[in-house]
């Protein structure tokens, strides 16, 4: 066996793989589900905090040093470096996005998993010298196994398919056969290119 063949298997063993593990999440019950999503949304809203504050910092120190400059002329400028960086720290307290983390940790998670399958199937393809139906096929495929996977948390408590789940599993498709289309098309172009040149040469 070549090693591009193995590979090749490699990568279709990984997709398999990937839908064992939506298959694993999906049958989870919504409360542990919640719970896990929940966790990983803390983390995601902590960086997301860490990032408003120091944004926050570096437009109150910006707004001090100024107010300290205009001091020199003004005899009012200590009130005024005190009132900015009261009114600092009221915009920090009140920075709040808006974003409910929680939903947008578990809906990443449907584009990203069928994200990651739908470049592992579509290596395999490519490697097997299969592109003419590579495309096609992944995204049909990965939105069959969306549907089984919506239609069997009919059984699992606390959890209702959803079209919109599908829509999101279908965005990771697109997302993930895109990437591999366009670096497969780059890598053909450069071969070509490089073919031509060796050819030029050796006439």
């Amino acid at each position: 066996m070549t090693v591009k063949k193995s590979t090749a298997l490699l990568f279709a063993a990984l997709a398999l793989i990937v839908l064992a593990v939506i298959y694993r999440f999906s049958s989870q019950p919504k409360n542990i589900s919640r719970e896990k999503s929940d966790g990983i949304a803390v983390v995601v809203e902590n960086i997301n905090q860490n990032i408003e504050k120091k944004k926050q910092d570096q437009v109150y120190d910006s707004e001090t040093v100024n107010s300290v400059s205009g001091s020199k002329t003004n005899s009012g400028g200590c009130e005024n470096a005190t009132s900015t960086e009261n009114a600092s720290n009221t915009k920090m307290k009140e920075s709040k996005t808006g974003i409910d983390f929680s939903k947008f940790v578990r809906k990443g998670a449907h584009i990203a998993e069928y994200a990651a399958f739908a470049v592992c199937f579509s290596l395999f393809f490519v490697l097997i010298d299969k592109t003419k139906i590579t495309y096609l096929t992944v995204i049909a495929t990965g939105l069959a196994y969306a549907l089984f996977d919506e239609a069997h948390q009919f059984f699992i408590p606390g959890r209702t398919p959803k079209i919109k789940d599908i829509l999101f599993d279908a965005t990771g498709l697109v997302i993930g056969t895109a990437l591999i289309y366009i670096a497969a098309a780059a890598v053909k172009a450069r071969k070509k290119h490089r073919n031509a040149g060796y050819n030029s040469e050796k006439h």
